[in-house]
C-alpha cells in the first residue's frame, strides 16, 4: 500500500497510481518518473537515454556532491535509467520534500540537454509512451524488444553472463506481451522491474543490518536529548511563569492590529496601522515602568538604565500580508494550551513582546545595569528596512546587541539578499492568436514564496456571440519564507507550467512564459540561471515572489539570498546576460549585503554560551539565509527565539507561537541581556 505522502505527491501532479504494484508514475516538468517506496526510502526512477556522456558525469558528480542536502541514500544507473533513492528517518518524506528532489532532478536533466521525449532504448525521439520493466518512459513499439543502446557505458563490452541475462529478460519481455499504451501496461509490473527494486532493497537491508546497532544506540542517545533539552526548556518557562498571562494578553492584543505596511499619511510613513502597533507598543513599554520614545513612526523604543554604554534588541512589528486559507481569523489570536495563532506570532511580534518581558523581568530581580539597555521597534523590516535607516539619522547606534527575528543559537553571518525587478516586453505576440495570456498576479512581497497566481485566458469561442471567451484560472501553492523556498509549493511556477502547456498545444509563443520555464520552474537555488553557489552560510536561494502581467508586459520581483562569500554584481551581471536574449530589463529594487561576524568575537562568544549553558547544549554558532536587523547597525547579530524544536511557521499561513518557546526564549534574553550589560559594557570601559 502506498504511503500517504507518495499519494499526495501524486495528486499533486496528476500521476497515476498502480495500487497492486504499489508504484506511482507521471510527468513532471516533462520528464517521466516512476516512483516507488521501500524500508526507509523513496525511489524516483527516470530513463537518461539520450544523455551525453558531459552530462551524465556532471549528474553524476552533483548527485555525490549534494546528496546530504538531497537526503540521499544512494542513487543506481542500469539500462539507460536511473533511480535515487531518498533517505526516510523515522518521520516520512513530505511531499513537498519529494517534489523539491524532482524539481531539482528534472532542471538538471533540462542543463544537461536530455530530451524530454527520447526511447528508453535507443534515444531517438518517440511521441508514444509505455512501460519499460514496469517504468514509464517514452518507447517505440518496435524497441520494447529490440536492443538497448547503453548510453550509461557506451564502450561497456557484455561478457558472456551479460548476454545470456539480456537474452532472458527480453524473451520475459516478449512473453508478457506488454503493449506500449500506459493503460494496459500499467496493470502489471514485469518479474525484471520486481528483481529489479528486490535488489535495491537487499542492498538497503544489508547496509541497515550492519548498522543496526549504532542506529538503536544513536536513537537512543537521540530520545535522551530530546527529553534532557525539553525539561531544559520546561525550566526556562518556568522561570518566567509569573509573566506568562501578562504576555500572552500583550501578544493577543498586539497582534489585532493589523500592521502590514499601507500608504503613507500624515505622521504615519509605513501606514496607518503600523503607526497604531508602535503607539500601542510604546504604550505597553510605559505601563511597565519603562521609558519610550517615538522616532515620527518610523521606529521607536522602550528603554531602562542609565549610562553612556548601550545595549539594544531589535524587533520589528510590521507584518507580511496574511494570506489566503486561514482557519480563522489572521487578525484574531486563537489561544490554546500550547499555542498562539495569528499573524505577527512568530515573525515578529511574539519575540518583541517576549523581549520585552525580558527586561521588566531583569529589573523585577533587582539588577542595575551600569548602562541603558534598549529596546528598538521598527516598522519597515518586511519591505526594505528604511525605518532602521531613520533610526541611525536620529537616535544613538547601540555598542553591542541582538535581534530577536530568528533562531538560536547564535547567528554569526547572513546572507546578502537582493530583490530584482524583471521586466519582459511581450513585443511578438500576435493579438489574433486563438488562444491569448492576457494578463495575471501572484504574490505580494518578494520575501515569501506566493500560494496563489490568478491567470487571465481569452480565446477563440465558435459559441461566443464575440468569438472569443475569456477564464480565470486560479493557481494555489504553499507559502513559505523566501530563505527558505523549498519549504514550499511556488503557484508562480505551477501556474507558468501549466501555461505553457496551453500555450504549446496552440503552438502560441509567450516571451515571459518561456523566460520563466527557462530559469525559474520549480528551481529555488539559479541553477539554470548559472548562479547556482555556496559557501558556509549555504547555498544560494531564488524565489519568484511577485507578478504584474499585462497583455503588453510582465513584471516579476525576485527574492536572491547569496551567500557571504559572493559577489552581488557577478550575480547580477550573470543573470542580464541570460536575459539579454528575451529582451528582459533588469532592475535593483533592494540591496542588503552580507553580514559576517567572527564567531570567536566577544558578542557571538557571550551569546552562545549564554544560550548553552542555560539549555545543556553545546551548538556552535551559525549562518542562515534570512535577512535581519543586525546588518543595518554595528556589533549586533540575530539571537533567537526559534528553538530547533520549533516548527518554522513565518510568513506561512496560520502562523502560530509555540507558547512554552515564547516564555524560554525570554528568559534566555533576561540572561543574555545581563551578562552583555555586565562583560560587555565593563570590558569596554577598561579599554
Amino acid at each position: 500500500m502506498l504511503s500517504t505522502q507518495l499519494k499526495k505527491l501524486a495528486d499533486q501532479n496528476g500521476w497515476r497510481i498502480n495500487a497492486e504494484e504499489e508504484s506511482a508514475y507521471g510527468e513532471y516538468n516533462g520528464y517521466l518518473f516512476t516512483a516507488i517506496e521501500g524500508k526507509r526510502f523513496k525511489g524516483f526512477l527516470t530513463s537518461v537515454a539520450g544523455i551525453s556522456q558531459d552530462g551524465l558525469k556532471a549528474l553524476t558528480k552533483f548527485l555525490d556532491k549534494h546528496h546530504r542536502s538531497l537526503r540521499l541514500r544512494n542513487y543506481q544507473l542500469d539500462d539507460n535509467f536511473i533511480c535515487i533513492r531518498q533517505q526516510e528517518s523515522l518521520l516520512p518524506l513530505s511531499a513537498d520534500k519529494m517534489e523539491y528532489l524532482l524539481a531539482q532532478l528534472s532542471g538538471l536533466l533540462d542543463l544537461y540537454e536530455l530530451p524530454t521525449d527520447a526511447c528508453a532504448v535507443c534515444g531517438k525521439k518517440a511521441k508514444q509512451k509505455g512501460l519499460y520493466y514496469g517504468l514509464l518512459c517514452h518507447l517505440h513499439p518496435e524497441c520494447e524488444s529490440g536492443e538497448l543502446v547503453d548510453y550509461i557505458n557506451p564502450s561497456k563490452v557484455e561478457d558472456k553472463d551479460e548476454s545470456e541475462d539480456r537474452e532472458q529478460t527480453l524473451a520475459y519481455q516478449q512473453q508478457t506481451d506488454s503493449p506500449t499504451g500506459i493503460a494496459d501496461a500499467a496493470s502489471r509490473r514485469t518479474e525484471a522491474a520486481t528483481a529489479a527494486t528486490a535488489a535495491i532493497d537487499a542492498q538497503a537491508a544489508s547496509d541497515e543490518a550492519d548498522d543496526k546497532a549504532a542506529a538503536d544506540e544513536a536513537d537512543a542517545i537521540s530520545e535522551t536529548d530530546k527529553l534532557r533539552f525539553s525539561s531544559k526548556l520546561d525550566a526556562l518557562a518556568l522561570s518566567m511563569q509569573a509573566y506568562r498571562q501578562e504576555m500572552i494578553d500583550a501578544l493577543v492584543g498586539l497582534c489585532a492590529i493589523p500592521s502590514t505596511k499601507g500608504e503613507a499619511e500624515p505622521d504615519a510613513p509605513y501606514g496607518a496601522e503600523t503607526a497604531r502597533a508602535l503607539d500601542y507598543f510604546l504604550e505597553l513599554g510605559e505601563s511597565l515602568g519603562f521609558r519610550s520614545c517615538n522616532l515620527d513612526h518610523y521606529a521607536g523604543y522602550v528603554e531602562w538604565g542609565e549610562g553612556d554604554k548601550l545595549i539594544a534588541v531589535l524587533c520589528h512589528l510590521d507584518v507580511v500580508p496574511a494570506g489566503d486559507g486561514w482557519k480563522n481569523d489572521p487578525w484574531q489570536a486563537v489561544v490554546t494550551p500550547d499555542q498562539i495563532i495569528a499573524r505577527g506570532t512568530s515573525d515578529d511580534k511574539g519575540p518583541a513582546i517576549a523581549s520585552l518581558y525580558a527586561i521588566k523581568a531583569l529589573a523585577d530581580s533587582g539588577f542595575q545595569p551600569d548602562c541603558r539597555i534598549r529596546l528598538i521597534l521598527g516598522l519597515d523590516e518586511e519591505s526594505g528596512m528604511t525605518c532602521m535607516k531613520h533610526y541611525r539619522e536620529h537616535a544613538d547606534l547601540p555598542d553591542a546587541g541582538f535581534t530577536a527575528d530568528a533562531g538560536f543559537p547564535t547567528i554569526y553571518a547572513e546572507k546578502g539578499v537582493l530583490w530584482l525587478k524583471l521586466s519582459v516586453p511581450h513585443r511578438e505576440l500576435n493579438p489574433n492568436s486563438p488562444l491569448q495570456l492576457t494578463g495575471g498576479k501572484a504574490g505580494e512581497r518578494p520575501n515569501m514564496v506566493p500560494a496563489l497566481c490568478r491567470l487571465n485566458w481569452r480565446f477563440d469561442s465558435e459559441t461566443s456571440a464575440d468569438g472569443y471567451e475569456e477564464e480565470t484560472i486560479n493557481y494555489e501553492g504553499v507559502p513559505a519564507h523566501a530563505a527558505e523556498p523549498e519549504n514550499g509549493k511556488n503557484a508562480l511556477a505551477i501556474a507558468m507550467q501549466d501555461a505553457a502547456d496551453k500555450l504549446a498545444a496552440a503552438d502560441v509563443p509567450h516571451p515571459f512564459v518561456k523566460m520563466f520555464q527557462d530559469f525559474f520552474k520549480h528551481e529555488t537555488n539559479g541553477l539554470s540561471l548559472g548562479i547556482q553557489c555556496e559557501d558556509v552560510s549555504g547555498e544560494i536561494t531564488v524565489n519568484a515572489g511577485v507578478l504584474s502581467m499585462t497583455a503588453d508586459q510582465s513584471d516579476m520581483l525576485i527574492d536572491i539570498r547569496y551567500p557571504v562569500t559572493q559577489n552581488s554584481q557577478q550575480i547580477i551581471s550573470q543573470i542580464e546576460k541570460q536575459l539579454a536574449p528575451y529582451g528582459a530589463s533588469l532592475e535593483i529594487v533592494d540591496h542588503m549585503k552580507p553580514l559576517y561576524l567572527p564567531k570567536d568575537s566577544k558578542l557571538v562568544q557571550i551569546l552562545t554560551d549564554v544560550y548553552n549553558t542555560l539549555t545543556g547544549e553545546k551548538s556552535e554558532p551559525i549562518a542562515m539565509g534570512g535577512g535581519t536587523y543586525a546588518r543595518t547597525m554595528p556589533n549586533i547579530v540575530a539571537y533567537g527565539p526559534g528553538f530547533s524544536t520549533d516548527e518554522s511557521t513565518a510568513h506561512q499561513v496560520n502562523e502560530a507561537l509555540n507558547i512554552r518557546s515564547f516564555l524560554a526564549a525570554a528568559a534566555i534574553y533576561r540572561e543574555a541581556l545581563q551578562r552583555l550589560a555586565r562583560e560587555f559594557v565593563q570590558e569596554h570601559e577598561s579599554e
